[in-house]
């Protein structure tokens, strides 16, 4: 788990220690809680956005969904998105690009997770019941 040096003392306040690095919903649909996290690496150089689904039969499985340089640690948060119909950064003509990544609106069947940028960037990773894994499209710039 990060540390007060990487995010700022505040923020693992915030949220009884939570501070938008952890967020729990059930991702895949199957009725069970799943994780997801933000994780810095043994190095401390880099940090991830981890999804952990929780198994029936044992230990979650553990999904690197996006990693960054260490220095973006600060600005970067995660939340919880709710199931629902959701225009996309294509839909809201942020950008002339649509394609597989930028849907003008996506409709997500179960929970999913905000990665976001306060007051900047945010995309959606949310689980994929077709390919079996989590897919990413973005809601803004």
């Amino acid at each position: 788990m990060p540390v007060a040096s990487e995010v700022g003392a505040a923020r693992l306040a915030n949220a009884a220690g939570k501070g938008h690095l952890i967020v729990e919903g059930d991702f895949n649909g199957d009725g069970l809680v799943d994780r997801a996290v933000l994780l810095v690496r043994c190095e401390g150089r880099r940090f991830g956005l981890f999804a952990f689904l929780s198994s029936r039969s044992g230990q979650p499985k553990a999904y690197l969904l996006h990693e960054d340089s260490i220095e973006l640690l600060r600005r970067i948060g995660i939340q919880l998105v709710k199931p629902g119909r959701y225009e996309t950064a294509c839909g809201k003509k942020y950008t002339d690009t649509c394609g597989h990544h930028n849907l003008p609106v996506i409709h997500l069947e179960h929970d999913a997770i905000n990665y976001f940028q306060p007051e900047s960037a945010e995309a959606y990773f949310y689980w994929d019941q077709a390919t079996g894994k989590f897919d990413i499209v973005y809601i803004s710039d």
